[in-house]
């Protein structure tokens, strides 16, 4: 690997080198002169102490290529590395690893080749950014790539400000009522960290930010819903600091805590089987939790011991385009394994019906069912649907209907097709809401 001195001036000159050498040049009869960079590397972004990256270049010539190499220019404009790329697998594709990723930023790359007759290909350009270190939680800068934070974990998030400018989302499922405590626990002496909680669509505010103004300071916010809701939380740092030494932690808890244990379980699709994200679930304790899309479906929540087996918490999964699923679950830190898990009442007949008093472990699967009557695919049953079946007897609206119908297994009865069945199933849901 060769190194050429590159000062600012000299970059500059480079730069309009490089412009010229872009203008196509041909030779004769108009054909384009050789060799020519047919694609190159993608841009790649390297974190914390990763120095090393794989440049290559796709090479096409007419007659033999005596050499490829990478020119990169790094981001404090010191000195130029030179790599030489090879054609280890003869396929025309040259590649070579680079170690010299060192600095933070942006390097930039120019790819080269040169053919026996000494012709020099057009430059192929990409970069190589590093940056340092991520959290866990990456990539989660904006609500709509928040991460699930569970209730009452006895454990906190650990989280960082990786870059400058960084922000950290989560997420939970907030019940009217139900006083919460948002607390980060700044472990850096660097960082003034703000807190601000948003509703369901991620930008309707539902407290002002909070902010002691103390840079290393603790910051603590409670919170009182007046609607059951999807709460996104935005962490910050006013000062933008980023990379080493802006660490903190950060957890959500009911403010008037009970003794709790963990519980946990998966929900997927009964149909496809595949695993659902951004489930909501709740108890009749008012214990919630969200399916994470990023852990297979998976949830946790930390919930009060039942008592005694006689009188069973309602768990309900909800999830727009699903069947409400609702089942009866006891509590218990008697399971085997010495662990806690939930129990609930066996189940011994083909209808799915209990026929004996008997309580049984139960591993916390949830399979949603597709929403019988979305015969429009909005993730509802309403009266449009039921206008939409309507219109389907009488041979008309058919372009209303979801492409998906057949696929998607939300016809009522399972003949596949649009009938009286399906809109006395939605009137009769429709009727069943008025009454709640």
């Amino acid at each position: 690997m060769k190194k050429q001195k590159a000062c600012g001036i000299n970059r500059l000159m480079g730069t309009i080198i490089l412009i010229i050498v872009m203008t196509p040049v041909c030779g004769k009869a108009g054909v384009p002169r050789t060799p020519d960079i047919i694609s190159v590397s993608e841009p790649q972004t390297l974190y914390g102490s990763k120095t090393s990256a794989t440049l290559w270049a796709k090479v096409k010539a007419d007659i033999g290529i005596s050499r490829v190499w990478a020119e990169i220019y790094p981001p404090d404009f010191s000195d130029t590395v030179v790599l030489e790329l090879k054609d280890t697998g003869k396929d025309g594709i040259f590649k070579e690893v680079c170690k010299e990723f060192t600095l933070k930023g942006i390097y930039d790359i120019y790819l080269y080749a040169e053919d026996a007759q000494g012709n020099k290909s057009q430059p192929g350009v990409t970069d190589v950014t590093t940056e340092p270190d991520e959290d866990n939680y990456e990539a989660d800068n904006t609500f709509s790539k928040a991460k699930v934070i569970v209730l009452n974990e006895e454990s906190p998030q650990k989280h960082s400000f990786y870059k400058a400018g960084d922000q950290d989302w989560v997420k939970f499922y907030g019940i009217s009522g139900q006083p919460y405590v948002i607390e980060a626990d700044n472990l850096s002496d660097l960082s003034d960290i703000v807190i601000g909680v948003y509703g369901a669509d991620g930008t309707s505010s539902l407290l002002p930010e909070t902010d002691n103004g103390q840079t290393g300071g603790d910051e603590r916010l409670e919170l009182t819903l007046s609607k059951d809701t999807l709460c996104y939380v935005k962490i910050y740092d006013k000062n933008s600091a980023g990379g080493k030494n802006t660490e903190y932690n950060i957890q959500i808890n009911l403010k008037h805590a009970a003794v709790y244990a963990r519980f946990q379980g998966s929900t997927t699709d009964a149909i496809s089987k595949a695993p659902l994200g951004d489930v909501t679930l709740e108890t009749g304790e008012k214990v919630t939790a969200i399916s994470d899309e990023n852990a297979e479906g998976n949830y946790a929540m930390n919930h009060p011991i039942s008592p005694d087996f006689s009188n069973p918490y309602n768990l309900t999964a909800r999830l727009p385009g699903y069947e409400i699923f609702t089942i009866p679950v006891f509590t218990s830190e008697s399971c085997s394994g010495g662990k806690s898990c939930f129990k609930t009442y066996a189940v011994s007949d083909s209808a799915g019906q209990r026929t004996d008093p008997e309580i049984i472990e139960w591993d916390g699967i949830i399979e949603l069912i597709p929403l019988k009557g979305d015969i429009n695919g909005d993730d509802k049953a309403d009266l449009a649907d039921a206008v939409l079946g309507l219109q389907a007897l009488t041979g008309t609206g058919s372009e209303k209907i979801r492409l998906d119908y057949i696929e998607s297994h939300t016809d009522v009865n399972g003949d596949n097709k649009i009938g009286m069945e399906e809109v006395l199933h939605i009137l009769h849901i429709l009727q069943k809401q008025e009454t709640e």
